[in-house]
């Protein structure tokens, strides 16, 4: 069956977080042993990224303390840690506003996992390139 963006009673769009919420419902309410209901559809996949994205959160939230632990680990102080883990991340909400603002739609699936831990990384090896390069002559200016 097809969805209509609009509800036809509601005249509002489509909820389709609210279909898929209901879809599981009715998955819960007929399948048992002996009967399985596969569901497939825009409105299930999305429930599905909805459920997924706590995970996705969480490990981007892992990936920036390791990442800031072995920042640390390598230059040995909380300055130099603290500077490029908060430039990296403005970087990405600066990317992140960009994109909404030039009107692309961002895909929830590759929103924190891909796209801002990469330009994370990314800002984090330039760092390192050019903190080996300049190493010395930094940490004698700031001492």
């Amino acid at each position: 069956a097809n969805l209509f963006e609009i509800d036809p009673d509601s005249k509002e769009p489509l909820d389709t977080f609210a279909v898929a919420s209901e879809l599981e419902a009715l998955r819960g309410k007929y399948e048992d042993d002996k009967t399985g209901v596969h569901i497939i559809g825009f409105s299930k996949v999305m429930g599905d990224v909805r459920d997924g994205a706590l995970n996705v959160i969480t490990f981007f939230c892992i990936t920036i303390v390791i990442t800031a632990l072995l920042v640390w680990l390598y230059s040995q102080s909380f300055l130099f840690s603290v500077l490029p883990m908060s430039c990296s991340l403005a970087a990405v909400v600066w990317q992140l506003g960009a994109l909404h603002l030039l009107g692309y739609g961002i895909d929830p699936m590759s929103l924190l996992s891909v796209l801002s831990s990469m330009v994370h990384l990314l800002r984090l090896c330039h760092w390192r390139e050019s903190r080996s390069a300049n190493g010395a002559r930094v940490s004698q200016s700031v001492v």
